[in-house]
């Protein structure tokens, strides 16, 4: 233990790694349930297009999509360098897409959120549709009747999504293996 915590950057991969499985965490918490909410309560047309498109997009494995993805993220490197003035990203005060962490949060939750999606969804359809009917009723927007009457009752599904989407980014080591070079923001996994 003394080997590890001192010679190694062990304590720095954990935070780094504990960084990103937050922040992906987090950001596929958000998405999936306001997302899960708009496909199965608003009444829209390509709705059901959408839902099986996530459903299909959950089958496909990640690794058929990361050269696509490193491609992505380095326009977005290259096109942040042109676009700000050049004090900002001198100075290394830019956000690094490729090579660093920033790359992770992006597409931790790109992976996660089908799953989660597809498991609010079923969780949505569980509660009975009176109860938003009643909030809207009474004066509520769909917003108010989403964060007061659907939110709370959502709460062991949000866990359990939001579980998943951790222990997916925190275990994961192809993408942290791929997007992340330098040794100061290497994942424990790596």
């Amino acid at each position: 233990f003394r080997y590890m915590l001192t010679e190694t950057q062990f304590l720095n991969w954990f935070w780094n790694t504990a960084r990103v499985a937050t922040v992906s965490m987090i950001i596929s918490v958000l998405v999936a349930a306001l997302g899960a909410y708009a496909l199965m309560r608003l009444k829209w047309r390509g709705a059901g297009l959408i839902s099986t498109a996530i459903l299909f997009s959950y089958l496909m494995p990640g690794i058929i999509i990361f050269i696509p993805l490193y491609q992505t993220f380095a326009a977005i490197h290259r096109t942040l360098l042109t676009a700000l003035p050049e004090a900002i990203y001198a100075n290394n005060q830019i956000i690094h897409i490729i090579n660093g962490l920033g790359a992770l949060m992006i597409a931790y939750p790109t992976f996660g959120l089908p799953f989660a999606c597809w498991l609010l969804m079923g969780y949505y359809r569980s509660i009975p549709q009176e109860l938003e009917e009643a909030a809207l009723i009474d004066g509520c927007n769909h917003f108010q009747a989403f964060f007061k009457i659907i939110l709370p009752l959502t709460k062991p599904a949000l866990l359990t999504v939001g579980l998943f989407a951790l222990t997916g980014a925190f275990n994961d080591f192809l993408f942290a293996f791929i997007f992340v070079r330098p040794e100061q923001y290497t994942t424990l996994a790596v």
